[in-house]
């Protein structure tokens, strides 16, 4: 069982009405996989129920295969793997609950020298089914899927596919009575259009970054108003976004999208976050208060109905630490706060997951190709 430990909060200098509360460590950093076992590139999700989710690729060395932890009252977090992800290279795992509580899991999988992306899903009463290759172009590869589900229950997957500088945009879904496949970026796949992100409960159900000369811009996929296609647009009142820097999206608490990137500021790499909206429009504003080293990896979730909670790795000469702070409304920067843990040069890729009584789920792990351990870290945060 994970041993909960409350610590006091912070106080802040801001004005109480507006800051955004010192987050609370509830579950000190804990490691989920046993001494020795390899991890990568973890994913995390959570359920309504409160149940947490985190799959990653497991081995030091091709092939990967996928692993599976769950944390609840009843769970240990340990790494189980998921033994129907045997026949190829597996790679970059996203998963995601649904309302009923079934959980969603799409990953790339290495097919006759390409990547496809697969699917399957387990039912709540934890039976598992493979729904098989998803992507429907065999012969270019398919990375970096995405999966969602909207309040109506239905899925949706998204991933690049292509090759060199070619990379189209996919989209699938499936409901209780239809389904269906489709390039979203259509001519615009000529040249690279890359990393989707999938929010079906706003108006830009899948977003990503396309090349347009020398730099990258945000793109939507909207249902056009017959209802019959998708069309492509570019997302209101985010022209101050750096899409160069390719910010990892969320969505905001005002229903819209936020970017959180990292950009060079003084001579020093910082955390950036950006809220859509008339005031900012995506500009992004300085969110991390640490006063030394260089930050990199930043993920970012909302929290009720005014805070956005942070994540990021902070790379210094002593090593690599995490660190997490907030943002409150479109400015009010909250003190950020190293998590209590041993510095690790390898300490990568924070990711986030809220659940209800504003506790954050943070999960990372220590990157075996740059030299760390191969372990994945679990720490629990309240706002």
């Amino acid at each position: 069982m994970l041993l909960l430990v409350f610590l006091p909060a912070l106080s802040l200098p801001v004005a109480p009405q507006t800051a955004p509360p010192a987050p609370v460590i509830v579950v000190p950093p804990v490691m989920l996989n046993a001494p020795g076992t390899f991890y990568r590139n973890p994913f995390i999700c959570a359920a309504s129920n409160g149940a947490v989710a985190i799959v990653a690729e497991s081995g030091r060395t091709a092939p990967r295969r996928l692993a599976l932890a769950e944390l609840s009252a009843v769970e240990t977090g340990r790494f189980s793997p998921l033994d129907f992800s045997n026949e190829g290279d597996c790679a970059n795992p996203a998963a995601a609950y649904d309302a009923s509580g079934t959980l969603h899991l799409v990953w790339s999988e290495k097919r006759a020298g390409c990547f496809a992306v697969r699917y399957a899903r387990r039912s709540p009463q934890r039976d598992w089914h493979d729904a098989g290759i998803l992507s429907a172009t065999p012969d270019v590869d398919c990375e970096f899927p995405q999966v969602a589900c909207d309040r109506s229950g239905r899925v949706w997957m998204a991933w690049q596919a292509g090759r060199a500088t070619r990379y189209s945009i996919w989209l699938a879904w499936r409901d209780a009575v239809s389904s269906g496949v489709l390039d979203v970026t259509g001519a615009r796949g000529d040249h690279h259009n890359l990393y989707p992100q999938l929010f079906p409960d706003t108006p830009y159900p899948v977003v990503w970054y396309e090349e347009v000369g020398n730099s990258f811009q945000l793109r939507a996929a909207v249902v056009s108003p017959a209802q019959a296609r998708f069309d492509v647009v570019t997302p209101l009142e985010f022209e101050r976004l750096d899409a160069n820097q390719m910010p990892w999206l969320f969505q905001a608490p005002s229903g819209m999208l936020g970017g959180v990137w990292t950009d060079l500021i003084a001579n020093r790499v910082r955390v950036l976050a950006g809220l859509q909206g008339p005031a900012t429009r995506g500009e992004g504003v300085v969110a991390d208060t640490t006063d030394a080293g260089d930050a990199a990896s930043p993920s970012a979730v909302s929290v009720g109905e005014e805070t956005v909670a942070l994540a990021w790795t902070l790379r210094q000469a002593g090593g690599a630490s995490v660190w997490v702070g907030a943002l409150c409304g479109p400015s009010q920067v909250g003190l950020s706060q190293a998590l209590p843990l041993p510095t690790d040069s390898a300490f990568s890729r924070p990711r986030l997951a809220a659940t209800a009584g504003r506790l954050v789920h943070c999960v990372w792990y220590s990157d075996s190709a740059r030299g760390g351990t191969g372990s994945v870290h679990y720490a629990a945060v309240r706002y």
